[in-house]
């Protein structure tokens, strides 16, 4: 497992250093005022420190497996990937900040919330800050869905 794990940070670390050199390649604006390159850029720098421990992981064996060598994807895997696809779907569909707010819930359930109206507290909070940040600090404008923009939504908007 320890060759595995070795070769996928290597190809996260190629890949960091390849979105990088791209990201750096687009205007980057500063922090008050981002441009296009900005968050593919800093995105990139956290997946390279990312790597970076992986690989050191790797290398002294101390990385586990989520399962047994030859036992086929496991559960967790197999979770991710439904769970994100379902994700991807709603974005498209919803607009994030419909769609996010399920995701944190289950995702902060799944991780060990203890209760519904906590998992909501917590996903409420988590998007007001996102907002903030984001859409009021960084003035970023996300996408609003296609059900929302443009279709479902002119039904409810009063003139």
């Amino acid at each position: 497992m320890r060759r595995a794990d070795l070769i996928a940070g290597i190809i996260f670390l190629v890949v960091s250093i390849y979105a990088g050199v791209i990201s750096y390649e687009l205007e980057m604006g500063n922090l008050a005022s981002p441009e296009a390159g900005f968050i593919p850029l800093v995105v990139s720098v956290l997946l390279f420190g990312c790597s970076c421990i992986f690989i050191t992981l790797a290398l002294r064996g101390r990385l586990k497996p989520l399962a047994t060598e030859g036992s086929g994807p496991s559960s967790i895997t197999l979770s991710f990937l439904l769970f994100s696809g379902a994700y991807l779907l709603l974005l498209y569909l919803l607009g994030i900040w419909i769609a996010t707010f399920p995701a944190l819930m289950l995702l902060y359930r799944k991780s060990g919330g203890k209760s519904l109206v906590r998992s909501a507290v917590f996903a409420a909070v988590a998007m007001v800050c996102a907002y903030l940040l984001f859409s009021v600090a960084l003035r970023v404008e996300f996408p609003k869905g296609i059900l929302l923009d443009g279709g479902l939504w002119t039904y409810f908007q009063m003139s």
